[in-house]
């Protein structure tokens, strides 16, 4: 849907990386800098699939930090 009213537009990356069983580390990247949404649905997901979910960032976007697509 994005595409559609914003030719051009790319989705945002995201990559995983298994820290160990029970952890798991999300790296959300994107032009679009939508790091709020990208918190609204990681902390839904647990929710719903009633997951304890602990976000912490330790970088942003929003403070600098570059973005880079691979």
């Amino acid at each position: 849907m994005v595409r559609a009213t914003n030719p051009g537009a790319r989705p945002p990356v995201l990559d995983t990386v298994r820290q160990g069983p029970h952890e798991l580390t999300l790296i959300y990247s994107s032009e679009r800098q939508l790091c709020g949404l990208a918190r609204g649905l990681i902390r839904g997901i647990g929710k719903h699939y009633a997951e304890k979910i602990a976000i912490e960032e330790t970088s942003c976007m929003h403070q600098g930090l570059r973005f880079a697509r691979s």
